[in-house]
C-alpha cells in the first residue's frame, strides 16, 4: 500500500483506499475503513479534497448499495448514501487498489439517483 505522506500519489476516481473517518457521528462508518475515491483527479489536482464513498465489510442489501465481486481484494459493499468529503493530504489514508470500470460506473449511477 502507497502511504498518503507520499506527495507524489494523488487519489483518482476509482481508487479503492483505506481512510480513517474519525471523527464521525451516528451511523457514519467509523475508524479505518476502505472507501472508493468517486471524484475525479481535478478536484483533487486543484483542492487538498476527494470524495469518497464507504465500503463495509459485510454484505448489506440496500437500493443504492453496491457489492464488491471477486475482482477486488477488497470484500464487501459500497455505501453510495454516504458520501463524504476529505481533506487527503490533511487526513491519513492508504492507497489500496483500484475497482473495475463497470464497478465505479455503477456507483456513479446510484450518485446520480440521489442527487
Amino acid at each position: 500500500m502507497v502511504e498518503t505522506q507520499n506527495p507524489a500519489y494523488m487519489p483518482k476516481q476509482g481508487d479503492i483506499i483505506d481512510i480513517n473517518f474519525n471523527p464521525s457521528r451516528g451511523h457514519e462508518e467509523q475508524g479505518w475503513h476502505p472507501a472508493l475515491v468517486v471524484s475525479k483527479q481535478q478536484l483533487s489536482a486543484t483542492s487538498p479534497f476527494i470524495w469518497c464513498v464507504p465500503v463495509s465489510h459485510g454484505q448489506y442489501y440496500h437500493p443504492l448499495h453496491v457489492s464488491l465481486d471477486d475482482r477486488t481484494t477488497t470484500e464487501g459493499t459500497i455505501f453510495v448514501e454516504q458520501l463524504s468529503c476529505f481533506d487527503y493530504r490533511a487526513r491519513p489514508f492508504r492507497f489500496h487498489e483500484s475497482i473495475t470500470p463497470d464497478l465505479l460506473d455503477m456507483v456513479l449511477d446510484n450518485i446520480h439517483q440521489t442527487l
